[in-house]
C-alpha cells in the first residue's frame, strides 16, 4: 500500500511517499522536493526498542527521532468553494457544515516540526480549519524560548504566510484568521493597520476558499484598539470583502453594542470559563450568547484543555460544550488548548502531551459525524418551553441538578427541524425522565463516548421513558410520528 505525506522543509514543498509489506517495520520511500524526485528507496524502520524512527540511507543510519509521533495516510476532503453564511450555519459549494477551528494562534510562527506533528492531530479530531494570529508580539511570545513572535513587518512575512496556507491546502484545511493580537506592541499605527488590512486582502485575492472567516482582533481591548476603533475596522473590512467578518469578542459582554449597525456578519463569543457547577457550568454558555444577539456566533475560545484562567481535560464535558454550541443555534467551536496558545500554562507542547488528548480526539471527531450539519439554523429550545419534545418533564427544577435535585441533568436544550428533534441531556446524575410533550414520537439515546446508540424508544404522547446516567451527557435524535 502506498501512501503520501506532504509538508514544508524551510526549502520548499515537499512529498514523501512510502510503502511496506504487510507485517513489516521497515518502510521504503521517496522524496519529491517541488516536484522533482530527488530522493529514491530510502529505508526507514521504527525501532521496537525505543519506538524512536530511524531513517538509513546506503546502510547508515542518518537521522532519528528523539520521539516517535504515529502517522497514517490522511485523507484531503472535498470541500471546495468560499465560505458564507446561509441563515446562522456556514455553507459553501458543498453544502452546509458545521466548523470546527482549534485554536494554533502561533502558526505563523511555529517550527515546521511542531506543525508537521500537531496539525494532523486536529484534523484527525475533524478540525475543518484553524484559529491563527497574524500577528503577535508581547513578551509572553518571546519567553521561554523558542520566540513566537510573529512580525508583520518582518522581511519573509508573506513568505511564511504563503507556505504555511499551503501546508493548510495540503490538509484540506482552512483558516480562521484574527488580524490583530499584541497590536499595540507590533503595529500601534493607525495607517498601517490599515495597510495590513489591505495587504491581507490582496493576498487572499483567488484564496478565499482558503478562509473559514475574518477577525479584526483578539480580545481587543488588550490588544491596542477601543471598541470604536474595532467597530472602524470591522466596518471597513466588512465593505471591502465578501469573505465572513467578525469585529472582536466584546470587553463587556455586550454583543448589540459591539455588532450594531451592521458592521459584521459573526459574533465571536470568548464565554466564561467559570468552573461552577462541578465544571458544568462552560458547557451551558452559549446559549446564553444567542439570547442576547440574534445573529450567527461562534463559540471562539470557550474552557479548554490548559486554557487560562480554568482547564478542562475532560472529553465529555468539552464535547458537552460542542453539542449545547450548536444545538443552540453556533455555527462553529473551537478547542482552544495550552498546545494550541503556545505551551506556557501547563507545559503541554503537543497535542498529544494533553491528558486523555485520544479520547478528546476521538469523540470530537465522532460527534460532529451523528450531528446534523445544518442544525445552526434549527429552532432552539430551552427545557421548559413550549415546543420542546419533552417539555412536560422539565416544568419544575425537579430535574435539574443545579436547582438541588438528586437527579437529573444540568440542562436539556433541544432544537428542531419540522418533524425532527434534537436534545442534549447534560451530565446525567442518577436518571432523567422523558415525557413525550408533543406527540408521539420515536427517538434514540446515544452515548456521546462511543458514539453508539444504547436505546431505541417509542412513546406515545404523554408518556415516559427514563433515562440513566453517572454525569454523562446523553444526546437524544428523534422524529415525531
Amino acid at each position: 500500500m502506498e501512501h503520501k505525506f506532504l509538508f514544508n522543509s524551510g526549502n520548499g514543498r515537499t512529498e514523501i511517499r512510502w510503502k511496506n509489506n504487510t507485517g513489516s517495520s521497515r518502510y521504503y520511500f521517496d522524496i519529491w522536493q517541488d516536484g522533482k524526485l530527488v530522493y529514491k528507496d530510502a529505508r526507514l524502520e521504527l525501532q521496537n526498542g525505543d519506538g524512536n524512527v530511524v531513517i538509513y540511507r546506503d546502510g547508515k543510519a542518518e537521522w532519528s527521532s528523539k520521539t516517535f509521533y504515529e502517522s497514517e495516510p490522511i485523507p484531503i476532503p472535498g470541500r471546495k468553494g468560499k465560505v458564507k453564511l446561509n441563515n446562522r450555519a456556514l455553507q459553501d459549494d458543498d453544502g452546509i457544515f458545521l466548523g470546527f477551528n482549534p485554536t494554533i494562534m502561533p502558526f505563523f510562527s511555529q517550527s515546521d516540526e511542531w506543525i508537521n506533528h500537531n496539525l494532523p492531530w486536529v484534523k484527525k479530531a475533524g478540525a475543518t480549519s484553524i484559529r491563527a494570529l497574524g500577528m503577535v508580539g508581547s513578551n509572553y511570545w518571546k519567553f521561554p524560548a523558542p520566540d513566537l513572535t510573529i512580525d508583520p513587518f518582518s522581511n519573509n512575512y508573506w513568505i511564511t504566510v504563503e507556505n504555511r496556507i499551503g501546508f493548510l491546502k495540503d490538509m484540506g484545511m482552512r483558516i480562521q484568521l484574527t488580524l490583530f493580537a499584541d497590536a499595540d506592541v507590533m503595529m500601534p499605527n493607525r495607517e498601517d493597520r490599515l495597510t495590513f488590512i489591505n495587504d491581507w486582502l490582496d493576498y487572499l485575492k483567488g484564496k478565499e476558499d482558503m478562509v473559514l472567516f475574518l477577525e479584526v482582533a483578539n480580545e481587543y481591548w488588550q490588544n491596542g484598539f477601543t471598541l470604536d476603533e474595532v467597530r472602524e475596522l470591522s466596518d471597513y473590512l466588512k465593505n471591502e470583502t465578501n469573505m465572513i467578518v467578525a469585529p472582536s469578542h466584546p470587553f463587556d459582554e455586550d454583543y448589540v453594542r459591539m455588532h450594531e449597525g451592521g458592521i459584521a456578519d459573526l459574533n465571536t463569543a470568548h464565554l466564561p470559563r467559570d468552573p461552577g457547577e462541578m465544571e458544568w457550568r462552560p458547557t451551558r454558555q452559549a446559549w446564553g450568547v444567542a439570547n442576547d444577539l440574534d445573529m450567527p456566533f461562534a463559540n471562539n475560545e470557550p474552557v479548554g484543555p490548559g486554557s487560562s484562567g480554568n482547564s478542562q481535560t475532560d472529553a465529555n464535558k468539552l464535547i458537552t460544550d460542542m453539542l449545547n454550541t450548536h444545538v443552540s443555534g453556533g455555527c462553529s467551536y473551537c478547542l482552544h488548548s495550552d498546545p494550541g496558545v503556545r505551551g506556557k500554562n501547563k507545559g503541554w507542547i503537543n497535542f498529544i502531551d494533553i491528558p486523555n488528548q485520544a479520547k478528546i480526539q476521538r469523540m470530537f471527531k465522532q460527534a460532529r459525524i451523528y450531528l446534523p450539519n445544518d442544525i445552526a439554523n434549527w429552532t432552539r429550545y430551552n427545557g421548559n418551553w413550549d415546543g420542546h419534545p419533552f417539555r412536560d418533564g422539565f416544568l419544575d427544577d425537579s430535574q435539574f441538578w443545579t436547582e438541588g435535585s438528586n437527579n437529573g441533568v444540568n440542562r436539556a436544550y433541544a432544537a428542531r427541524k419540522g418533524n425532527l428533534f434534537v436534545v442534549v441531556l447534560s451530565a446525567v446524575m442518577n436518571h432523567v425522565d422523558l415525557i413525550a410533550s408533543i406527540g408521539d414520537m420515536r427517538f434514540d439515546v446515544g452515548d456521546i463516548d462511543t458514539g453508539r446508540v444504547i436505546e431505541a424508544i417509542s412513546l406515545k404522547n404523554g408518556e415516559t421513558h427514563r433515562v440513566t446516567g453517572n454525569m454523562e451527557t446523553r444526546l437524544v435524535t428523534g422524529v415525531l410520528v
